[in-house]
């Protein structure tokens, strides 16, 4: 991991710490750190002057994940009562979340439990390229004129798409037929679902690009949820996680109730909340599931917003009688999201990935 660009990571771990100290380390960081409204902290590491002094007195003998643990309860307690302060000024029953802080979906999936809460958007995109999105809401309001309602952000698949034509050359420049099993199938979600439930693992690029922080079916790697070795597998072939780090499952909307508690039945189109999981159907989505709290930063798929990928799940669902499957964003550690059919084909070749769904062909190693 990296200084300035991974500490995000760490609060995976949190659910691993003892509540003890849990709250031990809770009061140790607000100690330190000040996080009265009048107060803001400023804390200067490369100085290590006195709060960085204080730190490492509060914090010696914490295990690691309970300073995970003391910081998220942090972050949660602060953003339920940002939350609550909004309700207070603005009133409302609806609430539309954007930033960084708004990818812990921890926290965001407590503000989901607010009674006063009717619906929660969260922006899934937190960089400034989410600011695209925003010029164009403000322009098209300055146009419509005050009172005009916007229609809802999404679905999500604003990138490149995927020509056919240009694949078809991609395998016969590169010479893909000679290095690899490539097949062309009419019905590929059929295939796909075939290949995971034979081999558990495949890597889809298809339809659109996504536009934010995640993976929504169309450049991601799939496996089968039900299956715990699937982790190793894909941590051994390409994405080298820390053991902390879940992946998630795509889920069929019609059958989220079997696997989520929704009570108010929110969208989660984009894997920015966290859900407890029913413990009937726990173990079908369990390698897809954070492995110490067995929370779901679910994809909810509706098939009007991505029809093909529906298709994949259903096929699935028609296989096993699994509504889901296990989804990670298809790339190298490091790198970002493949975005074009080369970059998919780079990457399935730079990595120890069984098979490549690339539009309708499969590229399988021999």
């Amino acid at each position: 991991m990296k200084f300035g660009e991974h500490e995000y990571k760490v609060r995976g771990l949190a659910p691993y710490a003892p509540a003890r100290q849990a709250e031990h380390a809770q009061a140790a960081l607000s100690a330190v750190f000040g996080l009265e409204p009048t107060t803001p902290a400023r804390f200067a590491w490369k100085r290590r002057g006195p709060r960085y002094r204080l730190l490492l007195e509060t914090t010696l003998g914490l295990r690691f994940d309970a300073v995970a643990a003391g910081a998220q309860r942090i972050v949660e307690e602060s953003l339920l009562a940002w939350a609550r302060l909004m309700r207070e000024r603005h009133g409302g029953d609806r609430l539309a979340l954007g930033g960084g802080v708004f990818m812990n979906v921890k926290a965001n999936g407590l503000i989901a439990e607010e009674p006063w809460l009717r619906d929660l958007f969260v922006f899934p995109s937190c960089g400034d390229e989410s600011n695209a999105i925003g010029a164009a809401y403000l322009g098209w309001l300055a146009r419509a004129g005050v009172g005009a309602a916007p229609t809802p952000f999404g679905p999500a698949y604003l990138g490149p798409a995927i020509d056919p034509a240009g694949v078809e050359t991609l395998i016969r420049t590169r010479d893909l037929a000679t290095k690899y099993r490539v097949t062309e199938h009419e019905r590929i979600e059929e295939r796909i679902a075939d290949l995971l439930v034979s081999d558990g693992v495949v890597a889809r690029c298809a339809g659109r690009m996504e536009f934010g922080a995640r993976a929504l079916g169309n450049r991601s790697i799939l496996a089968n949820p039900s299956d715990h070795r699937v982790v190793g597998t894909i941590n051994r072939m390409i994405k080298n996680r820390d053991f902390w780090m879940p992946f998630a499952p795509s889920i069929l909307r019609e059958r989220e109730a079997d696997y989520v508690m929704n009570p108010k039945g929110l969208a989660s189109p984009y894997m920015m909340l966290a859900f407890a999981t029913n413990p009937k159907r726990r173990d079908e989505i369990a390698a897809a599931l954070h492995p110490q709290d067995a929370t779901a930063r679910a994809h909810l798929v509706d098939e009007a917003w991505n029809p093909a990928y529906h298709r994949v799940l259903r096929e699935f669902e028609r296989r096993t009688g699994i509504g889901a499957v296990l989804n990670t964003s298809f790339n190298l550690h490091g790198e970002p999201l493949v975005a074009s059919p080369e970059d998919a084909v780079d990457t399935f070749e730079r990595s120890g990935l069984p098979h490549l769904a690339l539009d309708r062909w499969v590229i399988s190693k021999k």
